[in-house]
């Protein structure tokens, strides 16, 4: 009676992945180059200009407003993601689920600048934190034209 219900447990996935089409996938991914130490230790608050920072790190991902001055974002990760998919035939229609397990953790540099663009600071972090505690992205309409 048991080794019958290990049976039945046992073919149905198969019977499943027989009569559908079953996925898998492993996928590395890497975007955007990240910012080093280096260039880090190149710039002067005070004294850096936008200019500067544009030619040791090259175009961000972001440019934001905050409150009349302005703050570059740049971001880089490294991900592995991995999962997996199944879609069963079921008379005239089909059933399909997905499954995906993806670590990312986006790092970034947000570099601070006053009116003049001259570099005021930076934080490192996690960009999507960064972001959030940044303020409004470019292009935005001001809070007075808002709807």
């Amino acid at each position: 009676m048991v080794e019958a219900r290990i049976a039945r447990f046992l073919c149905a996935p198969l019977a499943l992945a027989l009569a559908s089409c079953v996925s898998f996938e492993l996928r590395r991914e890497l975007a955007e180059r990240a910012v080093e130490e280096e260039g880090l230790a190149e710039l002067e608050v005070g004294a850096t200009d936008l200019e500067q920072v544009l030619a040791r790190f090259g175009a961000p991902l972001r440019v934001l407003e905050l409150d009349g001055e302005a703050a570059l974002a740049y971001g880089w990760l490294r991900a592995k993601q991995w999962g997996f998919g199944v879609s069963v035939p079921l008379g005239d229609a089909s059933g399909s689920f997905d499954y995906a397990s993806i670590d990312r953790r986006m790092r970034g540099v947000l570099f601070l600048f006053d009116e003049r663009w001259v570099l005021q600071g930076w934080r490192e972090g996690a960009l999507t934190d960064l972001l959030l505690d940044a303020g409004r992205v470019r292009p935005s309409l001001p809070p007075s034209a808002a709807p």
